[in-house]
């Protein structure tokens, strides 16, 4: 049995190493379930092959070039892993065949390189660079988490074609604790499975003045399937807003007491974005 669940979440207080730029996922395809990639996204975002230099594909990630964000990640969950969170020294990867109108240089390197400063002046104009989440109160926020990966899959994640703007306290805390949940609900299935993840940013409308080129989602969602029969899917509660409102772990629901919830918020279309 193949089942698929939307897990939506708030953000707090945002309301009031190599990759290739690929006409079709087709060479990352074995990221999403049955190779089909979501429905009802801009048509006008980059589809991403998320690779290293000397490496294959890691992920996939649809990138928007007007909001300078990754309107989603796909992935799978490795088993193997130690699923301990990892940091990265010095600056993250950046995408130069976004880039290749302003320079191209870029052109012909199909894998994701680490930002510098000298290429601050082609690299902004279609993408987040370093300097926009430094001093904001931002965290670059992974879709793909980098605990879900081990060795270079880890080290790719941290790309800022993976990254969107997220409250300091709530990447910190409450996505922490909503990622070591998933994790912990992924161990217990069958692991002669493969454990599909597709996690996306819905965009503001509004621009904030702390990061006046990169737009901050409004919410954050994500959709498992795991292809052998599993104890039923799950939905995480939405969080509340207000930071202050933490508390120590919301509950996971089963599908069935979360589809209501699902076809609630504001976009009931959320629910079509995965055909059987």
């Amino acid at each position: 049995m193949n089942l698929w669940a939307v897990l939506t979440v708030t953000l707090c207080g945002i309301l009031p190493t190599g990759a290739e730029v690929v006409n079709t996922f087709i060479y990352c395809s074995e990221y999403f379930y049955k190779g089909k990639q979501p429905q009802g996204f801009d048509q006008n975002a980059k589809q991403i092959c998320q690779k290293t230099r000397s490496s294959g594909y890691f992920f996939a990630s649809l990138y928007s070039t007007v909001h300078r964000i990754p309107l989603y990640s796909a992935y799978t969950f490795s088993f193997a892993c130690n699923n301990q969170e990892g940091r990265k020294s010095g600056n993250w990867f950046i995408e130069p065949q976004l880039s290749k109108d302003e320079d191209p240089n870029y052109a012909t390197m199909p894998y994701m390189k680490s930002y510098t400063a000298r290429d601050s002046g082609n690299i902004k104009v279609k993408q987040s660079i370093d300097e926009d989440y430094k001093h904001t109160g931002y965290d670059r926020g992974h879709l793909n988490p980098n605990s879900f990966q081990c060795n270079n899959g880890r080290g790719a994640t941290f790309t800022l074609t993976n990254a969107v703007p997220m409250d300091a306290c709530f990447n910190r805390v409450h996505w922490k604790n909503w990622e070591a949940e998933v994790i912990a609900i992924l161990r217990r299935q069958d692991r002669t499975g493969t454990a599909y993840l597709v996690t996306g940013a819905v965009p503001s409308s509004n621009v904030l003045e702390k990061i006046p080129k990169v737009t901050v989602p409004t919410h954050i969602w994500t959709a498992v399937c795991i292809t052998v029969r599993m104890n039923g899917c799950v939905i995480v509660d939405i969080l509340p807003c207000d930071r202050l409102a933490a508390s120590p772990g919301h509950p996971l629901l089963s599908l069935t007491s979360g589809r209501d919830r699902l076809r609630q918020p504001r976009d009931p279309e959320r629910t079509k974005w995965y055909r059987k």
